[in-house]
């Protein structure tokens, strides 16, 4: 019977419950159907036998006792039509008695002996009634009086025992017919009540089955569901059956171990992911919406050999800039070197021109010849002034370079920087997976900082230099100009030789201030000497942290030559 339920689709368990309910439904309708059948045909039989006995027994009786009424009050009536009248009525009376007696003698409830007896009462009354009857009609009235009270009385109350008899055994066989009854009925309850009983019985049985076929299963799916929620994917279900509930049970242990296949494929992937073999990919096709993440474990994978690839050509590009970098700050270290030997050589000259002037003022007499030679020291100093400017004018442009090449060295930075900050995305999406390069990523974007500062600091370093350069081409264009006033003051000597001693001064104060800028110019060259150094400095780091990240780029696998499938 289990195994039968246990085997047995829901549908048809239900719809064998549903049949056994409706047939005990029915078998309980007939059961009550025919108690009210009997009870029905119980109360015929009562009103068809001993009720109209009884009835007849009671009318019988009743006659006996309207007869004699009439009798009496025919024996006091002289008016004819009245005495017609009463005549007729007990005439009918009789009638009425005879056929109620009819009634009795074809019910067998009542014995023919007892009927037999009133029968011959009966007749003698009625011999009796006739007696009275004739002499009424004769207007004998007297002789009708004593013929009622010495013949027809007697006989009456002789008549009305037997009456009183029959109607007694009527009355006896109508309450034994309603204890018989009542036993029937009581009898017919009871069978309902054990009926009713049995079917209570067969149907918790039948519920109990069908409960236990059903709910059984269903708790075995419930606790494997909660299981699943739970994480716990080694978990089935032991029910095997051909119902719903068993092929249900087979699919979910089928899902289970599908799932279970696609997390170890995921885990071996992302754990190659994480040894840095980019090449990995799945070997297990996913089906239906899984489809989704073997498609999403081949684009992190994509990404992460594109993101790789980018990394390295960063890492290349930032190697060859900061090669450019250490080569332009080596040209402006030497550019330095050769200005501070142009601002030591014209530092010279203007000595040579202070003592040149201090010398024409002490000796006018010498003017006109040592003022061919100012002209020429004077010239030269403005070819050697105009030659700084120069030679400032391309350390600027250096510069700008430098700062040009900075922000391309900080734009790459950021780029790196980002980078990093997807993959450090990426692994914390695979998890304990993607820890591995989850550290990668993080020290990916440490260097891009480093290389950040750096290159902000080669920024500020070539724009303080630009702003020094700045100020030496003013300091240059200043010394120009005065220097060119003393060309013009040195070919018109011979004119202004009265005013001699005023220019002297002036050409002093002229040669103090060129001095003056001259040191400044100076200043200038030793920290664009000191900037250019720096900026060297900053270049092999740079480079060498270019270097650093290349070996680390380099771990990672893309190529899964010389690789199996697995990763081994």
């Amino acid at each position: 019977m289990k195994n039968l339920f246990k085997n047995m689709d829901i549908s048809r368990i239900l719809a064998l419950s549903y049949t056994l309910v409706i047939a005990l439904f029915a078998i309980s309708i007939a059961i009550a159907t025919f108690a009210i059948r009997q009870n029905a045909v119980t109360t015929y039989e009562f009103y068809d036998g001993p009720y109209q006995v009884s009835k007849s027994a009671l009318t019988l009786r009743g006659t006996l006792v309207d007869t004699s009424a009439k009798v009496s009050i025919l024996l006091n009536e002289e008016d004819s039509p009245a005495i017609v009248s009463n005549i007729a009525a007990i005439d009918d009376l009789v009638n009425q008695r005879e056929a109620h007696l009819d009634i009795l003698f074809q019910a067998p409830y009542v014995s023919n002996d007892m009927l037999g007896l009133f029968q011959q009462a009966n007749d003698a009354l009625i011999s009796e009634k006739d007696r009275i009857v004739t002499a009424v009609s004769n207007n004998e009235y007297s002789r009708a009086k004593e013929l009622y009270e010495t013949s027809y009385l007697p006989q009456l109350d002789e008549t009305l025992d037997l009456a009183d008899q029959i109607v007694a055994e009527a009355e006896t066989v109508a309450s034994n017919f309603i204890t018989d009854t009542v036993e029937l009925e009581n009898t017919t309850y009871v069978i309902i009540a054990i009926v009713a009983l049995v079917i209570v019985a067969f149907m918790l049985i039948t519920w109990r089955l069908v409960s236990k076929g059903i709910a059984t299963p269903v708790a075995a799916l419930e606790q494997t569901s909660e299981r699943l929620v739970q994480g716990d994917l080694a978990t089935t279900i032991d029910y095997q059956s051909n119902s719903e509930l068993g092929r249900l049970a087979s699919s979910l242990n089928t899902t289970i171990v599908s799932i279970r296949g696609y997390i170890k494929e995921i885990d071996r992937v992302l754990s190659l992911l994480g040894q840095g073999k980019l090449y990995a990919k799945p070997n297990v096709t996913f089906v239906g919406d899984y489809a989704a993440i073997g498609t999403s474990l081949e684009r992190v994978a994509s990404s992460l050999r594109k993101t790789v690839d980018r990394l390295s050509e960063a890492a290349e590009q930032v190697e060859r800039s900061s090669a450019q970098m250490s080569d332009g700050s080596q040209s402006i270290a030497q550019g330095s070197a050769e200005q501070a030997m142009a601002i030591e050589e014209l530092a010279t000259n203007l000595q040579n021109i202070e003592r040149m002037v201090d010398e024409n003022t002490e000796n006018v007499l010498k003017a006109d010849r040592g003022t061919v030679e100012v002209l020429s020291a004077v010239a030269d100093g403005s070819d050697q002034i105009a030659h700084t400017a120069h030679v400032i004018g391309q350390i600027k442009d250096n510069t700008q370079n430098i700062a040009q090449l900075a922000n391309t060295i900080e734009d790459i930075s950021f780029q790196t920087n980002i980078l990093a900050l997807n993959a450090s995305v990426e692994a914390a999406r695979a998890g304990m997976a993607g820890r591995g390069f989850s550290i990668v990523a993080d020290e990916i974007r440490r260097l891009a900082a480093q290389i950040s500062e750096a290159s902000q600091a080669a920024d500020e370093l070539a724009s303080n230099t630009i702003a020094n350069i700045a100020t030496g081409n003013a300091m240059i264009d200043t010394a120009a100009t005065n220097m060119s006033g003393a060309v013009r003051a040195t070919e018109n000597v011979k004119e202004m030789m009265s005013s001699v001693s005023l220019a002297s001064q002036q050409q002093l104060e002229a040669v103090a201030q060129i001095r003056e800028s001259m040191d400044r110019l100076s200043d200038v060259v030793q920290e664009n000497s000191a900037s250019a150094e720096e900026s060297a400095v900053i270049a092999e780091e740079l480079t060498s942290q270019a270097s650093d990240l290349k070996s680390l780029i380099e771990q990672f696998e893309l190529d899964p030559v010389q690789h199996d499938e697995n990763g081994r």
